[in-house]
């Protein structure tokens, strides 16, 4: 029997993608900063007009010389108490805003670098 030994070169492309990142990144820090954030924010929306509404409550309280017993003061105060409660827990629950303020954070603080390599192995079948 006469044989005849055949080669064949293969190849194929080898990837190798390298993610770098550097710098300090406290998550901890970057919580209680979106925490407050949403504190803050749900303590000031609509202020002015909160404000507003205590005001004539304390006029009327005023105004009725007792009769009311100072329920529209109380009424106005128990209104922005449960306005604030609602619009922070809206904001720490909302996925895409939380998205967002990591993503805004993270990015003032790190820095990233890709280096992508590609190169050919060859090898003899």
């Amino acid at each position: 029997m006469d044989y005849q030994r055949v080669t064949q070169r293969m190849k194929k492309l080898r990837h190798c993608v390298k993610l770098t990142v550097v710098g300090p990144l406290n998550v901890e820090g970057i919580a209680k900063e979106f925490v407050s954030e949403c504190i803050n924010r749900a303590l000031n929306d609509d202020k002015a007009l909160h404000i507003l509404k205590g005001l004539i409550a304390i006029v009327i309280d005023i105004g009725s010389a007792g009769a009311t017993g100072g329920s529209a003061t109380a009424a106005a105060a128990t209104d922005y108490a449960l306005a604030v409660q609602d619009r922070a827990l809206r904001c720490l629950m909302d996925e895409k805003q939380i998205g967002e303020f990591l993503a805004s954070r993270a990015g003032a603080k790190i820095s990233a670098s890709v280096k992508n390599d590609s190169h050919w192995i060859f090898w003899d079948m």
